[in-house]
């Protein structure tokens, strides 16, 4: 009895402690995410898998997702098909434009950019400037910017399930539709 008893209670305290570590982690996160907002989005300058060049400046007079992602994130991948349907509902907008960044090499770039038909532009970085430009924080991240290239939205971490993916790419479409005034 004695020692069913005392696995009860390793059990019971490894559960609380991984809640409690989960709870912190998250009241962390949602910390970091809310202190990056009003920010202005850092400087930067670098071509595009087109060939553009492009800097920050690209982000003034337009509202702007900013999408971070690597080819063997499961959340980024899990990411790719409800991101690609906001940025097509939106490309037409004059006001709206959509830059994504990775750390993976150009060539692994392109071939994603092909196997999830990625449609918006992409920048290789390398993975000390995704970092930089992604706030230090992890992948995927999201951002939205305001035509002053402020931080508005602002979301790292994600999910493997699709109706989970697409409630945060709702939350994140809700900010472009006030900052478009739609």
């Amino acid at each position: 009895m004695k020692r069913l008893v005392f696995i009860i209670l390793i059990f019971y305290s490894i559960f609380s402690y991984s809640q409690m570590d989960l709870q912190t982690y998250k009241a962390k996160k949602d910390s970091i995410s809310q202190s990056n907002i009003g920010k202005q989005y850092p400087q930067f300058s670098t071509v595009t898998l087109g060939g553009n060049r492009i800097t920050e400046q690209i982000l003034f007079e337009k509202v702007t997702v900013v999408n971070f992602w690597f080819q063997s994130c499961a959340p980024c991948i899990a990411e790719f098909e409800a991101l690609s349907a906001l940025y097509y509902k939106y490309k037409d907008n004059p006001k709206f434009q959509f830059v994504s960044f990775t750390f993976d090499s150009p060539e692994e770039a392109r071939i994603s950019i092909q196997k999830y038909q990625i449609p918006y532009v992409v920048c290789s970085i390398s993975k000390e400037e995704c970092y930089r430009l992604n706030l230090s924080s992890g992948f995927p991240t999201n951002l939205v910017l305001d035509k002053e290239g402020k931080v508005i939205y602002f979301k790292t971490g994600g999910n493997i399930y699709q109706s989970e993916v697409e409630k945060d790419i709702a939350l994140m479409e809700q900010k472009i539709i006030e900052l478009l005034n739609l």
